[in-house]
């Protein structure tokens, strides 16, 4: 226990010098934390005083340039002045110049004023004549086309039956069939809806001479499944209606008349047609057969619009709808007899238009000598004036140019004088801040060096106090070798009362051995009670013998119980001493538990290692501390020193060698930037240079184009025969033109009509326009490959026809692929590609040349073998 107090006292002494050897510790640490701010703050100074001396460096770089880029001002600005004058010159002449143009022109143009008044009325009679021309040939063709459907259908047998069409067919073979009744009835146009709903599916029978004919049709055709209706000619006889069925204020209304009276056959159709719409009424409208029933007319009322109603009150609607049960087979009818005449009629007018349009033709060519000559000078007078005023244009912009340029050279100048005053502003800035800087470098320097000397103070103080904890590490050392020697000593005296418990034990087992013994000793005393008489003898000698054992006996006896008694309060003993010790095992490991939660803690709160610093300095240990541990102090301490912790903040580590990477990233934009002022003189030179070769080679391709265009042998003129035509640059609010900025307009003037832009002509006109525009594009710059879509779709015959020898004349510098429904451009074409479908739903690409094509459309067998095999 004595050695235990005295190791609990060195271990307070060791946790004194330990705690003043922390404090140590945190003295050196703030002085080292204020010489590395100081340290830091003497490198911030000599950055800075860098940083500025690297300033001033490229402020005076900055300096030089400005200069030279004022010296380049002014080599730029010396031939502005020259080149103005000879402009302004060129400008004045060229004006008087146009002047004089436009007196020629101005009389040129009054007399061929006067010739285009004679030909204006050429031309809109010319133009008059050809609308009616086209119209005759559309109409013409409207005719034609619809006359050869009705043909087809009619041939086809379109609107009768499949049973119809096979009894028609047994025509040629079986004697007595006349045809139907549809074939040999006519009517007008109008009438023909109300005919077919009266009539209805009668319109499909067929006529026979006899009854006899059906058994030979029956014959023929023994598989027939749809209804036929066989009508002998022979068996009919009439059924006229009677008059007095009908009211007389309705026999006095003039709408209304018999359906018969409307029918036109021959004779012997007559009583048949009796038979079957002989009571037949015809009405305007349905409103109207509504009444005729509702006043008792007992007939079948008809429309003329195809509505029926029946004597009974039932209403068929649109009974003439259903071309499935042979109706519009007399509409079609009329309809082919209307076209017949249609067609004789303009064919007619065809001949008498084609004859004035002939001697128009003759007349407007003998009065347009004159209108073209007068037409060519005002021409070459224009495109004078356009090249003079399009020259005045030219000086105008680079007059204006020069100015402008003049104007920013002023601009740039006063901009480079300004940055040169703000540059050298900023150098003495400069100049300043590195003076503060290397003021401060000194005043850093000198707080480094007092701290230093402060660090080597607290070093040599906190080493004595090392040195201290290692001597009474020693001392403990010592003790606790002690305390364990004492330990050990106890450890052998607990092993010797082992031995003496088994000591006693092993003579209580002789006393019973002894007991034991002591009743086998009784048997024999009893055994030896003969031999006792004669020992009594002996007996006498041995009594005093006996009585000593027995003394010694009990002597031995009261030895053992003492030992017993010993050993039991020494078991007792030895059973508390375990208990304590246990205990005070439990205290020193809650202790040590408790020790080492606090270690941790402030490990995780401070950063210090408690048990590595005891260890790093052992005689830190045993120091004396004069002053008790103020423990509430302490925690305050430690509080407010936590609170300036956290007041500082994360400390970057890595500020250093991010303060040298910004460094290198300033050299690198700052060179950077002398880079794109650089990059962005060299940029503008070149715009310049580009804007002068792109207004050149624009004026000169719109010039060719132009000429392509609009001159006296343009593509205008060829395509339309005639007119003229002018591109021209648009100006913008005031009045300039711009090269690259204006846009471009179109002025056509079409033989015969106004000048005017290309919004205001017909889609013909637009087209020719646009085409005459591509072909003088093409022949300026030829093109291996040009594809047209469907460009003939608004032109006529005629303008077609132009259209096509004009593609042909590029013929030998370009190919082109021509996607067209035009029957007349597809005759211009070396190879068609088509599309057929032999079969239904399967489509097949042909490829064939136009003799290949026969007149009906039809495609050569070789055409199409080859294709197939192709494909």
């Amino acid at each position: 226990e004595a050695h235990t107090a005295s190791v609990e006292a060195a271990d307070k002494s060791l946790e004194e010098i330990t705690e003043r050897r922390r404090q140590l510790e945190a003295t050196q640490e703030a002085a080292t934390t204020a010489h590395r701010q100081s340290h830091e703050a003497m490198t911030d100074a000599e950055r800075r005083r860098f940083t500025s001396e690297n300033d001033l460096r490229s402020s005076d770089e900055r300096e030089a340039g400005l200069l030279e880029r004022l010296r380049q001002l002014d080599v730029r600005e010396r031939p502005f002045a020259m080149d103005l004058d000879e402009h302004r010159v060129a400008r004045i002449r060229a004006s008087v110049r146009i002047a004089e143009l436009s007196d020629q022109a101005d009389r040129f143009e009054r007399e061929l004023v006067q010739e285009e008044r004679r030909i204006s009325v050429l031309g809109d009679r010319r133009s008059d004549l050809a609308e009616r021309i086209a119209a005759n040939r559309d109409e013409r063709t409207r005719v034609q086309s619809r006359r050869h459907l009705l043909a087809e259908m009619a041939s086809r047998g379109e609107g009768f039956g499949d049973a119809i069409k096979s009894v028609l067919e047994l025509q040629p073979d079986v004697p007595g069939i006349e045809g139907t009744l549809a074939e040999r009835l006519t009517v007008e146009r109008p009438d023909a809806d109300a005919v077919e709903a009266a009539l209805g599916i009668h319109l499909q029978a067929v006529l026979v001479d006899t009854s006899r004919t059906a058994d030979a049709i029956s014959r023929a055709l023994p598989d027939i499944e749809r209804r036929v209706d066989l009508v002998p000619l022979s068996r009919i006889s009439p059924a006229r209606c009677d008059p007095a069925g009908i009211p007389g204020e309705v026999a006095r209304t003039t709408t209304i008349k018999p359906l018969i009276d409307l029918i036109h056959c021959d004779d012997q159709l007559k009583p048949l047609l009796e038979a079957l719409v002989g009571h037949a009424l015809v009405v305007d409208d349905l409103p109207e057969a509504r009444v005729l029933v509702d006043r008792g007319v007992d007939r079948r009322v008809v429309t003329r619009d195809g509505h029926v109603v029946e004597p009974d009150g039932r209403v068929v609607l649109r009974a003439a709808a259903g071309r499935e049960d042979g109706q519009g087979l007399l509409a079609r009818k009329a309809e082919l007899s209307e076209l017949d005449d249609a067609g004789s009629t303009l064919e007619s007018d065809r001949s008498t238009l084609e004859t004035e349009a002939a001697a128009l033709d003759a007349e407007h060519t003998s009065t347009g000598e004159r209108r073209s000559e007068l037409a060519e000078r005002i021409e070459e007078i224009r495109t004078e004036q356009i090249d003079q005023r399009y020259g005045v244009e030219r000086l105008d912009q680079l007059i204006e140019r020069i100015e402008r340029e003049q104007t920013e050279l002023l601009v740039e100048r006063r901009e480079i004088e300004h940055r040169l005053l703000r540059c050298r502003e900023d150098r003495r800035l400069l100049e300043a801040r590195r003076v503060a800087a290397i003021e401060d470098e000194a005043d850093g320097r000198r707080d480094v060096e007092g701290h230093a000397a402060e660090i080597m103070e607290i070093g040599a103080e906190l080493e004595a106090v090392s040195l201290d904890s290692t001597r009474s590490r020693d001392a403990l050392g010592r003790l606790n070798a002690e305390l364990e020697s004492t330990t050990r000593e106890r450890v052998r005296l607990v092993s010797i009362l082992e031995d003496l418990q088994t000591n006693l034990e092993r003579a209580k087992t002789q006393i019973e051995e002894r007991k034991a013994r002591f009743a086998g000793y009784a048997e024999s005393i009893t055994e030896a009670n003969g031999a006792a008489d004669a020992a009594r003898t002996v007996l006498a000698g041995m009594t005093e013998r006996f009585a000593s054992c027995g003394r010694r006996l009990d002597e031995a006896s009261g030895s053992v119980e003492e030992a017993n008694e010993r050993l039991a309060t020494a078991r007792v003993e030895a059973q508390r001493l375990e208990r304590e010790i246990h205990a005070l095992e439990i205290g020193r490991r809650e202790v040590e538990i408790k020790r080492e939660s606090l270690e941790e803690a402030v490990i995780e709160e401070l950063g210090f290692d408690l048990g590595a610093i005891l260890d790093a300095h052992p005689s830190a240990r045993g120091a004396d501390e004069p002053d008790p541990f103020d423990r509430d102090l302490a925690i305050s301490e430690a509080e407010e020193l936590r609170n300036q912790i956290k007041a500082l903040g994360n400390v970057n580590l890595e500020a250093m060698d991010e303060l040298g990477d910004l460094e290198s990233r300033n050299e690198e934009l700052a060179q950077q930037l002398e880079d794109i002022d650089e990059a962005r003189l060299r940029l503008r030179e070149l715009v310049e240079r580009l804007d002068i070769a792109s207004r050149s080679r624009f004026e000169e391709t719109f010039r060719t184009v132009r000429e392509n265009f609009a001159g006296d042998s343009g593509m205008f003129r060829r395509l339309f025969g005639g007119g003229r035509a002018d591109l021209e640059l648009v100006p913008d609010e005031d009045g300039n033109t711009d090269w690259l900025e204006s846009g471009i307009e179109i002025r056509a003037k079409p033989p015969g009509k106004e000048p005017r832009v290309i919004s205001q002509l017909s889609g013909g006109e637009k087209t020719m326009t646009a085409v005459a525009l591509l072909m003088a594009i093409f022949k300026s710059k030829p093109s291996p490959f040009c594809v047209l879509d469907e460009v003939d779709a608004a032109l006529d015959e005629a303008n077609v026809e132009r259209f096509c020898h004009v593609v042909r004349q590029f013929l030998d510098q370009s190919h082109f692929i021509v996607i067209t429904h035009h029957k007349r451009t597809m005759q211009s074409c070396d190879r068609l590609f088509g599309v057929t479908m032999p079969e239904r739903g399967v489509s097949r690409r042909v490829t064939v040349k136009f003799d290949e094509v026969g007149v009906d459309g039809t495609i050569a067998e070789d055409a199409v073998e080859r294709e197939s095999e192709g494909s």
